[in-house]
């Protein structure tokens, strides 16, 4: 079956490239599924991030009409005040 060393070590240097393929292949699909996950990670981040944002920015409309409204009432109560002076 071997007839010289070369022979010998064609054998091994196979065996190594073909450890060395199945090691990579299995450090890919870890790789790719740990990606994954981090995506979908990221995609429920964003999810949450846009509720967020929605819910401040609800908020935020919320005391602006608050606070428009105030400002209505008090520039109302100054014309109320004038006008009963005169």
């Amino acid at each position: 079956m071997f007839s010289t060393s070369q022979d010998i070590f064609y054998l091994v240097a196979s065996s190594c490239l073909t450890i060395l393929t199945v090691f990579l292949v299995i450090c890919l699909y870890n790789l790719i599924k740990i990606m994954r996950e981090v995506n979908e990670a990221l995609e429920r981040i964003h999810a949450r991030l846009e509720s967020v944002t929605s819910l401040f920015s609800i908020i935020s409309n919320k005391i602006i009409k608050m606070g428009f409204g105030k400002v209505m009432e008090f520039a109302e109560n100054l014309k109320e005040k004038k006008k009963k002076k005169k």
